[in-house]
């Protein structure tokens, strides 16, 4: 795939793309008409004594990297210069609960050398977007208790990770009736990031999680998507709903197992195991994931992965990884893995 990846700190956590500046600038216009009422009340309707005794926790970080890559036996080349950071801001009273936060994600990519033709090596997706600089506005959202600490808001460009990171503009509401149930609900329009337009898009989402006991939890969530005038056949409206089954097992602080499956309107779309290992007091932590990827349509109304552009389906197939991470000193750690695919082949049907 073509793009820049950015991984988090979170070993489950991978994301990559961009986006052309005139996308970012559409959207940060509604966000900051959107935000900035939500910013006063959220301000206004803290009690004083909250105020007061307040304290924030700021944090942030920038990093600025550059990548060239050539061709063997050719004249083919590419160089960028990347840009990426973000900043996060919590207010929490005197018991260290939140009364409110502000965060601010994104990302800058400059193609030094110019765009790339569509017979080069290295011709990808952002070529075709006419634009040598890229901006990619991952998060812009505000967040605070409304009532009471269990009834939490957030609004904004925001992502939420189920099986796939979703981005969209809209709404997030998380509540905890009970000290074993907790659950969300969200709306909002879907970010895309390569389309014109995203006029008749929609989001809704909802899901439970319930801890049966300290170490033992099950999810479930459900999701529904409009996409007005798809790519793949812009004379239709396309939806889709998305179920998901989740479990999490966690032995304690040093070993976690984790399994999901979901199904794309009815049928089946995919099922997947994790197991996570840490030992930070001995320098180490592995990962090992399996997944059973079933044939579906790669381009659903919301984009599941956000910067696929493929318009066809995609083979069935198994894929797993390992890796293993060791601290050689405090300033320097190595990492081994493996990652493969192996297609199923009685089921390929050639696409």
């Amino acid at each position: 795939p073509h793009g820049v990846y950015i991984i988090s700190e979170n070993p489950f956590a991978l994301d990559y793309g961009g986006a052309p500046p005139h996308c970012l600038m559409k959207s940060l216009k509604p966000l900051t008409v959107l935000l900035t009422p939500w910013f006063l009340q959220a301000a206004l309707t803290t009690p004083l004594s909250a105020q007061t005794s307040s304290t924030w926790d700021i944090a942030g970080r920038l990093d600025a990297s550059w990548r060239y890559r050539s061709e063997n036996g050719s004249s083919q080349s590419d160089s960028q210069a990347l840009l990426s950071g973000y900043m996060d801001a919590t207010a929490k009273d005197k018991d260290q609960s939140e009364i409110f936060r502000f965060h601010l994600e994104g990302f800058v990519n400059h193609d030094l050398n110019g765009l790339e033709n569509s017979g080069d090596s290295f011709y990808g997706l952002p070529d075709t977007r006419n634009h040598a600089t890229r901006a990619f506005l991952y998060g812009a959202y505000v967040e605070a208790p409304v009532m009471s600490k269990d009834l939490m808001v957030r609004i904004g460009r925001q992502e939420i990770h189920k099986e796939n990171a979703l981005y969209f503009d809209g709404a997030r509401v998380e509540f905890r009736p009970l000290n074993s149930l907790s659950g969300v609900a969200y709306a909002g329009i879907p970010v895309r990031f390569y389309e014109s337009s995203r006029s008749g898009d929609l989001l809704l989402g909802a899901g439970l999680k319930w801890r049966i006991e300290r170490n033992l939890s099950l999810g479930y969530d459900q999701m529904f998507f409009r996409d007005h005038n798809p790519p793949a056949d812009p004379s239709i409206t396309a939806r889709n709903d998305l179920s998901i089954l989740s479990a999490n097992w966690n032995r304690d602080q040093h070993a976690m197992l984790r399994g999901s499956a979901s199904w794309l309107d009815g049928e089946p779309r995919r099922a997947e195991l994790s197991v996570f290992l840490n030992y930070p007091e001995r320098g180490w932590w592995t990962k090992l994931h399996i997944r059973r990827q079933n044939d579906y349509g790669e381009v659903v109304s919301t984009d599941l992965s956000p910067f696929a552009v493929t318009l066809s389906d995609v083979a069935p197939y198994w894929s797993g990884g390992l890796e293993f991470h060791r601290n050689l000193t405090d300033d320097v750690d190595l990492g081994v893995g493996y990652q493969g695919r192996q297609v199923i082949e009685d089921e390929d049907i050639g696409v």
